[in-house]
């Protein structure tokens, strides 16, 4: 579910970083300084495009999570026979490590 303030178009890495190089330079006065206008404008706004941004991300890392959780979690067969098991909190928790890499 996007918010008001979120653009409808996917930014990418590229222009992300570019927003964010922008809005540090403006505390410097440096080249190019930040793009923000009124009344705000979602498209072009770095403020705002960099907080579509970090959105966007988080709802792709939810959905890789829980990909990630449909494959690792289930019934193993081990070479001797046996069948493992690896259930639904540790899948879980194998999806947050792998999709986030935080430990």
């Amino acid at each position: 579910m996007s918010e008001a303030w979120e653009t409808k178009r996917v930014v990418s890495h590229e222009e992300a970083k570019a927003a964010a190089r922008r809005l540090i330079n403006s505390h410097f006065r440096n080249e190019d300084s930040a793009r923000v206008s009124i009344p705000a404008n979602p498209d072009r706004d770095d403020d705002l495009v960099l907080m579509s941004y970090i959105a966007q991300r988080e709802r792709g890392d939810a959905a890789a999570e829980t990909a990630i959780e449909a494959r690792v979690g289930g019934a193993y067969k081990l070479q001797d026979g046996r069948t493992f098991w690896i259930d639904a909190p540790v899948a879980r928790e194998i999806a947050r490590r792998v999709a986030g890499g935080r430990t």
